[in-house]
């Protein structure tokens, strides 16, 4: 009796210990309601990389969006008909000659490529880029009609003159006042929304 009391005990700190290793890798997701989106960020430990642990909400359709230096680039759609955990990834990389995006959710993968001018940004200030990324710290949750920012990746104000100094004086408002790089996830309805009121604001 002592001996599978013991066997029992000792398997349940193994599983233990390996919760507590992919809790680590990936983040610990804690969702307390399961009709809001839910997101954690899980530092993956190398540069350009960035990756969170989330949940969806059932029956939404949802739309990962990205614009580079202000732009609309593209966006990739997934749709969750049941209650779901998702594991969002992006990653930059740069060759020395060309920068690209690439975009991995729910099994779906987009690539694109990063404008030269915007990649000469990132690879001059690189180490004075500011990123900020969503719910880096614990579990955050947010309604299905909100419009989350997962990433974005942008010049601190201080450099808006050595930037127009040394790429023009342009420069500064073609990053969309300093932005470089930003990720948005949503579902479709309320993107559609948004854009529907921007196109509205400029009639």
């Amino acid at each position: 009796m002592l001996v599978g009391m013991w066997r029992d005990h000792r398997e349940w700190l193994v599983l233990d210990a390996k919760i507590a290793k992919y809790e680590s890798a990936i983040g610990r997701l804690d969702v307390t309601t399961e009709s809001r989106m839910h997101l954690i960020y899980s530092d993956p430990g190398q540069p350009d990389r960035y990756q969170w642990r989330g949940h969806l909400p059932a029956n939404q359709s949802w739309r990962l969006s990205w614009r580079i230096a202000g732009k609309d680039a593209d966006y990739t759609q997934v749709s969750s008909t049941n209650s779901e955990d998702f594991f969002p990834r992006v990653r930059i990389d740069d060759d020395g000659s060309e920068m690209s995006l690439h975009v991995l959710i729910v099994g779906k993968g987009m690539s694109q490529r990063i404008g030269a001018a915007t990649a000469d940004l990132l690879r001059k200030y690189r180490d004075q880029l500011v990123i900020e990324v969503i719910a880096e710290t614990e579990t955050e949750d947010y309604p299905v009609d909100q419009i989350v920012s997962l990433l974005k990746i942008r010049l601190p104000e201080s450099l808006r003159q050595d930037v127009v100094d040394q790429f023009g004086k342009f420069a500064w408002q073609v990053t969309d006042n300093g932005t470089l790089v930003h990720l948005r996830l949503g579902t479709d309805q309320a993107l559609e929304a948004e854009e529907k009121s921007e196109a509205e604001s400029d009639e």
